[in-house]
C-alpha cells in the first residue's frame, strides 16, 4: 500500500482521494509498526526504532492536518529511520533478511535526493517503492509462527 502511495502524487487528481489514501496509508504502517511491541523478546534497539518510527508516522499525520509541509521532511525522516532500526536489530537477531534493512537505507538516501535536488522527484518516487517493499520484509518477524518468536521458546496464543 505505502508503494502505491509514491505514485498518488500523479494517478489521484482529487485532494480528497490522494489524503483518504495516505491516512489509510498511515493507518496501516502505525497499527503494524505497534504491533512489534508485542514480541516480549524485542530487543530495546528495536523497541527504540519502532517508537521512532510511531512518532514519525504521528509527525507526518499532523503536519498533513495542521501545517502542511513544515514538518513532513523531519516526520518522515524518523519514520525511515525508526523502520531502519528497527530492521537492524530484527536482522541481527536473524529475523529477516539483510535485504529488508538495505532497502530501507536505500530509502533514506533516495528520499533525501529526491527532497534536496529539484527535478529528482523519480528519486522520491523510487524512495517510497523500497520504503514500501522493506516494509513488507518486516513481517516475517511479527508473525507468530516465525522462527523469531519460536526460537525463544515463546508460546504465542
Amino acid at each position: 500500500m505505502r508503494a502505491a502511495g509514491s505514485f498518488a502524487p500523479t494517478l489521484l487528481t482529487s485532494a480528497f482521494a490522494r489524503e483518504s489514501l495516505y491516512l489509510a496509508v498511515d493507518i496501516c504502517l502505525g497499527a503494524c509498526l505497534a504491533s512489534f511491541y508485542l514480541i516480549p523478546t524485542l530487543k530495546r534497539s528495536a523497541r527504540v526504532g519502532t517508537t521512532i518510527a510511531l512518532i514519525g508516522v504521528i509527525g507526518v499525520r499532523l503536519d498533513r492536518a495542521l501545517s502542511h509541509g513544515v514538518l513532513y521532511a523531519a516526520a518522515a525522516f524518523a519514520t525511515a529511520v525508526g523502520t531502519l532500526t528497527l530492521s537492524t536489530s530484527l536482522r541481527e537477531a536473524r529475523a529477516i533478511g539483510i535485504w529488508v534493512p538495505t532497502f530501507f537505507a536505500l530509502s533514506i538516501a533516495l528520499g533525501a535526493i529526491g527532497t534536496l535536488v529539484s527535478g529528482a522527484g523519480s528519486a522520491f518516487v523510487a524512495s517510497g517503492v523500497l520504503f514500501g517493499a522493506a516494509f513488507a520484509g518486516l513481517a516475517p518477524a511479527g508473525w507468530p509462527s516465525s522462527s523469531f518468536v519460536e526460537s525463544r521458546g515463546d508460546t504465542v496464543r
